[in-house]
């Protein structure tokens, strides 16, 4: 029977203290972001025609759903403007954490209620 090898305590220990400190890159996908906003629009109370194209039999072509801008090199969400489409609802079902490139994010003359987080 052969021996298992073991390893020096000193250098799993470093491995996990390595693993630990390297920062976490957490990011969304297009995919995730046409989910999320669905999601979103699903919830409102009343949502313009307009944002038909924001469909998941439509999620391949993300940036060219209406009211959306996406990064030039990425293809993720990097603006919304929602700005006079008579949407009514809150932003409780917004999931903000699928949108780590969003830079702005228009919603004036729209009755929506919810707090929009200050890093956007």
């Amino acid at each position: 029977m052969k021996a298992v090898p073991r390893i020096p305590f000193s250098l799993l220990f470093g491995t996990l203290l390595l693993l630990t400190l390297l920062p976490l890159k957490i990011t969304s996908s297009p995919r995730t972001q046409a989910e999320a906003l669905v999601k979103w629009k699903n919830s409102l109370s009343s949502a313009d025609p307009s944002l038909s194209s924001w469909s998941l039999s439509n999620v391949n072509n993300l940036c060219n759903w209406t009211s959306i801008v996406c990064g030039d090199s990425t293809g993720e969400v990097s603006q919304i403007h929602l700005s006079s489409l008579n949407l009514t609802g809150t932003l409780d079902e917004f999931d903000f954490s699928q949108f780590r490139n969003l830079t702005a994010f228009n919603l004036n003359n729209n009755n929506l209620l919810g707090t929009i987080p200050p890093a956007i």
